[in-house]
C-alpha cells in the first residue's frame, strides 16, 4: 500500500471534473499485466509507485528520470500505459505527452499524468491525458485509474468528454 493519503484528486467521475471515456470493457478488471512506463524524477514516489504496482501483478516495469527518457524508452520499448510526473527536468510530462501524441506509433499508448496542482488538469486532458491524478494519491485512486484506462488495445474508438460540476 501507498503511504500517501488522498489529497483532491480530479478524473473520472470526481466532485470538480468527469472525465469520461467509453472503453466497451465494462466494469470487470482486465486481464493480463501491462507494461508500464514511469517517468518520474522523484526516487521516493517511483519506488511507491512501483511498489504498489508489483503488488497488482504488473511485473514489466520501467522507469525514466524525465520525459526525454522516457520519449527514448517508448520508441525503443512495447508499452502498454504512461504514467507521467508534470514537472520533470528537461523535458516535462506536458512536452512528453504532447509528443506521445504527435507520433503515430505512440499515440494510441493510454497516458496518465501526475501533478501537485489541481488545476494543471485542463491543459493535460487537453493535449490528450487519459487521466489525471492530484499527488498524494492513495493505491486505490492508482488501482481505479488502471481499472478504468484498461491495456492500450481496448482503447480504440474511445470517446472523451468532460463535464464540470
Amino acid at each position: 500500500m501507498l503511504s500517501w493519503q488522498p489529497c483532491v484528486t480530479l478524473w473520472y467521475e470526481r466532485t470538480v471534473a468527469c472525465i469520461s471515456i467509453q472503453l466497451g470493457i465494462g466494469d470487470a478488471l482486465w486481464e493480463g499485466l501491462l507494461k508500464i512506463l514511469i517517468a518520474e524524477n522523484d526516487p521516493s514516489v517511483r519506488a511507491l509507485m512501483g511498489m504498489e504496482l508489483r503488488t497488482m501483478g504488473h511485473t514489466e516495469i520501467s522507469w525514466a528520470t524525465n520525459g526525454r527518457e522516457a520519449l527514448i524508452s517508448l520508441k525503443k520499448t512495447s508499452t502498454d500505459l504512461v504514467i507521467s510526473a508534470w514537472s520533470m527536468p528537461e523535458m516535462d510530462g506536458l512536452s512528453l505527452l504532447r509528443a506521445c501524441k504527435k507520433d503515430p506509433a505512440l499515440r494510441r499508448i493510454p497516458f496518465v499524468m501526475m501533478s501537485t496542482r489541481p488545476d494543471h488538469w485542463r491543459q493535460a486532458v487537453g493535449a490528450g491525458a487519459d487521466a489525471y491524478i492530484v499527488k498524494p494519491f492513495s493505491s486505490n485512486e492508482l488501482k481505479e485509474v488502471l481499472r478504468k484506462i484498461g491495456p492500450s488495445g481496448h482503447r480504440r474508438g474511445a470517446k472523451k468528454s468532460i463535464r464540470m460540476f
